[in-house]
Parts: structure tokens; sequence; C-alpha cells
């Protein structure tokens, strides 16, 4: 099946800007901006977190959900990402499409995979944001 993408409706825009919310109060809960962070700020709390996450007072949802929604925000405003529902063979999610390319991030999923089954700790949110933006780059005037 090839991929089905639609605008998100209402509810579903309220799920994501309450993933957002919850990103930002991740960041304060880690002494940073809740407004002003970057990809390498969102690896050092997902590793900070991961570090010790059966003691800390974010669960493993929360992290995916926020950390996940705050690095497809950074997406949107660097290269004009736009938020949709991406349905695949795989089921349906919110995803990133970039429209000039084509192009489709599943920021929420991509720290989901860092968590389940196991915890990953090194960093990848800075790496991803690097790829995508070299690939973002590459494709301009194609």
């Amino acid at each position: 099946m090839a991929h089905r993408i639609n605008d998100l409706n209402q509810k579903e825009n309220e799920t994501l800007s309450n993933y957002v919310e919850q990103g930002r109060e991740i960041l304060e809960g880690y002494g940073l901006s809740k407004n002003q962070y970057n990809a390498k700020d969102l690896d050092n709390v997902f590793e900070r977190w991961a570090q010790n996450y059966q003691n800390e007072k974010f669960q493993k949802n929360q992290i995916a959900e926020g950390l996940g929604s705050l690095f497809g925000e950074l997406l949107t405003v660097d290269f004009g990402f736009g938020w949709k529902m991406v349905e695949d063979d795989h089921g349906i999610e919110v995803a990133l499409v970039e429209e000039k390319t084509g192009s489709i991030v599943f920021p929420i999923n991509s720290v989901w995979k860092r968590i389940d089954p196991e915890i990953i700790t090194q960093p990848f949110i800075a790496a991803m944001f690097d790829a995508i933006k070299n690939h973002i780059e590459s494709q301009k005037g194609k």
C-alpha cells in the first residue's frame, strides 16, 4: 500500500498540541528553556532520562510523545515540514511531510524506537536532524 496522507483533524491537532506542551514540560524538568531548544538539547534530555529511566518522573510514552513532537516542531520551523496523518501497511500515525520533496519523517516513532523494546541511550536526534537537513538541501533544485 502506498502512503495515504491526510491533514490532521481537530482532535489530532489537539493531541499533538498536548504532546508539544508535554515536551516543553520535560525540557523544564531537566532545567532547559521550554521555548528555545535545539536537537542537541533534545538528545541531552533523552540521554539523561535514559540513564536512569526507572527513577525518572517522566514515563516512556511521555518521553516519546513529548521529545518526538518537539523534534518535529524543529523540522517544521527549519525545513517547512507539515504535520499530517500518514497511513501505510503498518497503520496510521502522525508524521511530518515535506511537500516539495515528498519526504516523510516519523519523529515520535523515531523516539519510540530508542525506547521499545529496550532503552538505547546514545544520542540520535541531532544526527537525524543533520541527515534530514542534508537530504532536504540535496533535493533543492531537483
